[in-house]
């Protein structure tokens, strides 16, 4: 269903584009897993919350097969991690966690100059909401199958690509 404005911002981002051709909107993706941590320290004995997501991504073809389904394409588990995430609000994880659409809004600096960005997860069916975090990565993208099992040997990662 198209793509969005690249996020720059998030380190690696070029990975998923090199998987898509583009930087998808990441309709009907399903989010596989939700890690929420706040063990890393960032300094003194303040805490780091992170969020890592793994989204099973793909591109929907014009093409449909013959039970009229849309034919889907380019299957990646996309691994992201967000380091200082605050304001989260995320509700409905449940079996499926169907999106309409990841979005990514980069936000004003704050009064220190701090920069920091909005993942918005546009639920269809499961888990929905948003969170802000002050750096978010691509950890990997993974290629996989339709029902999102991964093909062995073939992570693009910051280290193999």
């Amino acid at each position: 269903m198209g793509s969005f404005p690249t996020p720059t911002y998030v380190f690696n981002h070029e990975l998923v584009v090199t998987a898509f051709g583009y930087w998808p909107s990441f309709h009907d993706s399903e989010v596989i897993s939700l890690l929420m941590d706040r063990r890393k320290i960032l300094f003194d004995t303040v805490h780091n919350a992170r969020i890592e997501l793994v989204v099973h991504a793909f591109e929907m073809s014009a093409q449909v097969d013959e039970k009229g389904y849309f034919v889907l394409n380019k299957h990646h588990l996309v691994h992201f991690e967000f380091e200082t995430v605050d304001e989260v609000r995320l509700q409905g994880f449940n079996h499926q966690n169907a999106l309409m659409s990841l979005v990514f809004e980069e936000l004003p600096r704050d009064a220190a100059g701090n920069h920091s960005f909005k993942v918005g997860l546009n639920d269809a069916f499961g888990i929905g909401g948003e969170f802000t975090s002050s750096e978010g990565r691509v950890l990997s993208v993974i290629p996989c199958d339709y029902e999102g099992n991964p093909r062995s040997g073939t992570e693009l990662s910051p280290s193999s690509g």
